[in-house]
């Protein structure tokens, strides 16, 4: 504290996957299913539609099925206000099925449908 007693500003926000609109009430700590209720939550804010359409930090971070290693999502700070833990990560998001865990458990995706249109143009001859 700055010795005329006012409180120094706060960090400016990094874009570290908490960006503005970010769930603001983080609980800390939680316990138990409560606790694993809570990362479940946020991780799944982070890979809802609306987020992802604007964090540009996730994105960057997802190789091209769309996952993202836990240890980057651990390193997020509404996630580190809960742990840093990639395995208690990992488990509170077994029963998701908004964020998908990739079969090592070390990666998660969003669980977004995947459209592809397919337009076939086949070359037609007049023949006259």
């Amino acid at each position: 504290v700055p010795s005329d007693g006012a409180r120094p500003a706060p960090p400016p926000a990094l874009p570290n996957g908490d960006p503005k609109g970010a769930p603001p009430e983080v609980q800390v700590n939680l316990e138990g299913e409560e606790l694993l209720a809570a990362i479940r939550k946020q991780v799944e804010y982070y890979f809802s539609r609306e987020n992802l359409a604007s964090d540009a930090y996730l994105v960057q971070h997802m190789n091209s099925q769309m996952y993202v290693q836990i240890s980057v999502i651990a390193t997020f700070n509404n996630i580190r206000s809960l742990t840093t833990d990639a395995a208690l990560i990992a488990r509170a998001l077994k029963p998701s099925t908004e964020a998908l865990l990739d079969p090592t458990g070390t990666m998660v995706r969003p669980n977004i449908k995947m459209s592809r249109t397919t337009l076939v143009l086949r070359e037609i001859l007049m023949l006259g």
